[in-house]
């Protein structure tokens, strides 16, 4: 989406509005919104974009977010330690990534490690906790993003 373009000094100058989708394929992910000035607006159109960018930003954050969350447990911010011992399918676990949990509910939790993980099930010991020290639970990897580090999410029971 884009605003009006000025014209100052011979240079398109205004307002800009990005949405960032899932690449084709991916039925859910992350959406990024970003909002800004281009070129060289007048002062007037840029005391008026300061109201007017957070409005739509807002507005496409309130569209994208129709559809109500399919969560059964809600996450919760979290920022302890855990260990990942990675499961091969021959029954071998490899030593323990270390990582931060990022949130966490009954259901599942999302986690930064150093490297990506390179199995689909893994046992995870939520370190320092005492009431489930000396224990791990099996969790699936659901999802992985690479950046700096590595952005996953895993999904478990605990109701049986």
């Amino acid at each position: 989406m884009g605003g009006k373009g000025l014209l100052a000094f011979g240079k398109k100058a205004g307002l800009e509005v990005t949405v960032q989708l899932s690449p084709p394929g991916k039925s859910i992910g992350e959406v990024v919104v970003t909002g800004g000035l281009f070129g060289n607006p007048d002062p007037a159109f840029a005391r008026a974009a300061e109201n007017t960018i957070p409005q739509l930003m807002g507005d496409i954050r309130r569209e994208l977010q129709n559809v109500e969350d399919r969560r059964k447990h809600p996450r919760l911010p979290a920022t302890f330690p855990v260990s990942i011992y990675p499961i091969h399918s021959d029954g071998g676990i490899d030593p323990p990534l270390r990582g931060i949990t990022k949130d966490v509910s009954v259901g599942g939790l999302s986690f930064v490690v150093p490297t990506p993980l390179r199995t689909k099930y893994s046992y995870v010991a939520f370190d320092g906790i005492k009431a489930v020290a000396g224990v791990a639970i099996l969790m699936r990897l659901v999802r992985s993003q690479k950046g700096e580090e590595v952005l996953a999410a895993g999904s478990y029971r605990t109701d049986l």
